[in-house]
């Protein structure tokens, strides 16, 4: 039997060395195609932000060239422009600044909240305890009563002797 015995727990630990190689070959793998993945992302990005580098620089020189050959009308409608850009900025600053606000607010909210579990608990707690020791008085009480009840009847029976 135990030859029967060893030779499975051999199999058995050369079956786990097996799977353990399996299993370090798919993180390898997955770790490969992660890394590939992320380098594919990065290069997308890269490339759209060199796209849409080349087009703002593309269009700064468009935007340059009408003002040189325009330059009354061209110049109002590019200050209208930046007016606009800069009212959208401001929109966006102020956005941002409401985000922060509501996430402050919130983590307080939040830690308010857990302090109000935490004291939660510790009432809960203390009542238990109160339960617990008016228990125990309550046990102790009808201890003394039985007692009194048990003097009474000694001190009736001395009375009548």
């Amino acid at each position: 039997h135990s030859e029967k015995y060893l030779a499975l727990a051999n199999m058995s630990g050369v079956e786990t060395k097996q799977n353990i190689s399996q299993n370090e070959d798919r993180i390898y793998e997955l770790e490969t195609r992660h890394e590939e993945a992320m380098r594919e992302v990065r290069e997308h990005h890269e490339s759209e932000l060199a796209d849409m580098q080349r087009r703002h620089e593309e269009e700064l020189k468009e935007l340059r060239q009408r003002h040189e050959e325009d330059s009354g009308e061209s110049r109002s409608r590019y200050e209208r422009q930046l007016e606009v850009n800069q009212t959208y900025f401001d929109k966006i600053r102020s956005q941002d600044q409401q985000l922060s606000e509501a996430q402050e607010l919130i983590n307080q909210l939040q830690q308010e909240h857990q302090d109000r579990l935490e004291d939660n608990e510790k009432v809960k707690k203390a009542m238990e305890n109160l339960l617990d020791e008016k228990d125990d008085m309550t046990a102790q009480l009808e201890i003394l009563s039985h007692e009194k009840s048990d003097l009474e009847k000694k001190s009736e029976s001395i009375s009548n002797c």
